[in-house]
């Protein structure tokens, strides 16, 4: 039989992800869903919760799907005093018949939240969770809205296949997509660019969309997939695309991890004339690297560079090209053996998964779970069972931080889960937790031990957009929506100079930051904006690429350098014919005085002049 709790937990690895990569994302005016978004055949967790966080456990919550195209709303589950519509038999549409549990253990804190397992394309639309008074004729005494959806496709992946100085290749892949996806190639205005016929293959009623298109002119190129059917579009980064030789931003790839270490490899193709490589860590300082591997076709060169990195950072590949005066680079945070990362919201719940390895029942074993100390602080206990015995509560020894706000799963025992919730997060919950394996019989050496981040609060990536652009400036904008603790925000350059910019704009809803903040740039280069939360340890950028054409001249400077030319040319001429006339004239004096030398001497004489006279 079936057992949906069961189901749950043995994807409750997935569900962890979906935690993580899809948290709720509120519209920008904080009226809009929560949007869930996960895998078909996986486990999606619509979170619902009394804003009083008072017990429920004898109150009326009800979960429906709001029906589509005319059709009626569908029951998903209902929870009443201890009675439960979880069956098609209690009167829960057969849609969903033993696919939905909700968190027993939870209800004491006004948690209403359901899991649906084995999730499908069908499943996926707009649900609500209204909280009931049957005194009150059922009226809602608060709705919540949540939008799941199911098979939604990740996001593009992005390749040049090759290239000339002429046109480059580029191939776009969607993997994993259902309901299929209609695939396109936009340019940086956002027009669609002619591409080839797209290669669609099927595999257990999912998709795997290839899309290549050819381009011919320098641009930022970027690929969108969209599913109308669940209302989803997701676009790739940016490509910026070189045809004048300037290498192309370097493709980063991590190409081997084990507990030493990660293999990187940069990737720049295409670019002429050959462009020096290196890797450098969060400090600009250049790490050690293979020989690089360099290729030529047709005077473009390929080059590839690999190394090896030990210790979690910040990486960056530098192509740098000093013929042209072009350098550019992609950066990437790389956690070397590295701890698992949970970001949420606060006030909402976290689910930190730990499970031992072998699988084998632990309910009576010992498991500890611990929150790593700060700034000199001792480790604080959070949670701890022990063949049963439980240490949950503030009384029994646990931190007063977490006081009453953790549980366990209970029924997952059996299978080596030792996974907790965290329920009304806190930013004070950030750090790094420890869930250790225990043997009573060996002094209490752990015989396992898992690592996990805890990011409560953290700034969603930055949205970056140009304002507005002239021939010699343009105004960008970075947003920060939604952040906790109060993130600082920067623009730097791609040489990692922070720009001088405006005031930032904040405003603070319901604990959350937003953040704006314009820049003026001045000259074609790569901009980052980073959005920095030291309390927590987070940090996260968006880049984009700015291309400013360059000033035409004045359209009356050829006019006067024409007449000018012409004035000299004029001048110059005026003074040769001068001379030339002149020295003529001299000529023709000269030649007179050679034909009658006597003449000439005789009426200059002024003896004979006086006898003529006389």
């Amino acid at each position: 039989m079936f057992d949906p709790h069961r189901r749950t937990m043995e994807l409750l690895p997935l569900a962890c992800l979906c935690l993580v990569s899809c948290s709720a994302m509120t519209s920008a005016d904080g009226n809009g869903p929560v949007v869930i978004t996960v895998d078909e055949d996986s486990v999606a967790m619509l979170p619902c919760s009394l804003s009083t966080k008072q017990n429920i456990e004898s109150k009326l919550f009800d979960w429906k799907k709001v029906g589509e195209k005319g059709e009626g709303k569908k029951d998903v589950f209902m929870y009443d005093a201890g009675s439960l519509r979880d069956s098609a038999r209690s009167g829960q549409d057969q849609q969903f018949d033993g696919r939905v549990s909700h968190f027993r253990d939870e209800l004491k804190h006004g948690n209403a939240s359901i899991l649906i397992t084995k999730t499908k394309v069908a499943d996926s639309g707009d649900y609500t969770c209204d909280f009931l008074e049957p005194s009150q004729s059922l009226q809602p005494i608060q709705t919540s809205h949540i939008k799941l959806l199911v098979g939604a496709a990740p996001e593009p992946s992005v390749t040049i296949l090759d290239e000339t100085k002429d046109w480059v290749l580029l191939q776009c892949v969607v993997r994993g997509a259902s309901p299929k996806p209609e695939v396109q190639w936009q340019d940086s205005e956002g027009k669609v660019i002619s591409a080839k016929e797209p290669q669609v293959t099927e595999r257990g009623g999912s998709y795997d969309v290839i899309l290549q298109a050819t381009v011919t002119k320098t641009s930022n190129y970027s690929c969108v997939s969209t599913q109308e059917e669940i209302n989803h579009q997701i676009h790739s980064s940016r490509m910026y695309v070189s045809l004048n030789g300037a290498a192309s931003k370097p493709i980063f790839e991590i190409l081997d991890q084990t507990a030493d270490g990660v293999l990187l490899q940069c990737v720049v193709r295409g670019a002429s004339p050959k462009p020096k490589l290196e890797w450098q860590d969060s400090e600009g300082k250049v790490i050690p690297a293979e020989e690089p591997q360099v290729t030529e076709r047709g005077g473009s060169y390929d080059v590839i560079l690999q190394a090896t990195v030990r210790k979690t950072d910040r990486y960056r590949c530098v192509s740098t090209q000093e013929e042209i005066n072009h350098t550019t680079y992609t950066e990437n945070l790389v956690t070397v053996n590295g701890p698992v990362v949970i970001t949420v919201d606060e006030d909402s719940v976290a689910m930190l998964p730990c499970s031992l390895s072998t699988k084998q029942n632990i309910e009576s074993k010992l498991f500890d779970w611990k929150k790593v100390g700060e700034k000199g602080e001792g480790k604080k206990d959070v949670f701890m069972y022990d063949a049963g015995s439980l240490r949950d509560s503030a009384r029994s020894g646990q931190d007063q931080q977490f006081d009453g706000r953790v549980s366990h799963f209970r029924d997952e025992l059996k299978h080596g889960n030792a996974s907790i919730l965290i329920t009304k997060t806190k930013v004070a919950d950030s750090g790094d937790y420890t869930c250790d394996f225990l043997e009573p019989s060996q002094s209490l050496q752990p015989i396992q031990t898992s690592h996990i981040k805890l990011l409560v609060g953290a700034a969603p990536k930055p949205f970056v957009k140009i304002l507005d652009q002239t021939k010699d400036w343009a105004l960008l904008q970075c947003q920060v929506l939604g952040a906790s603790p109060k993130p600082k925000v920067e623009w730097l350059d791609s040489a990692g100079n922070v720009l001088l910019a405006e005031d930032p704009h904040i405003s603070e809803r319901g604990g959350k930051f937003y953040v704006t903040l314009n820049v003026t740039v001045t000259k074609t280069d790569h901009y980052r904006c980073v959005s920095t939360q030291e309390e927590i340890g987070h940090r996260i950028d968006s880049e984009t690429f700015l291309h400013l054409s360059e000033p035409p001249g004045d359209p009356n400077t050829g006019l006067i350098v024409a007449v000018v030319v012409a004035v000299s040319l004029l001048t110059v001429s005026g003074c040769i014919i001068a001379v030339l006339v002149v020295k003529y004239k001299k000529v023709k004096r000269d030649k007179n005085s050679r034909k009658d030398p006597v003449s000439q001497t005789e009426s200059t004489h002024p003896l004979r002049e006086s006898m003529s006279n006389s």
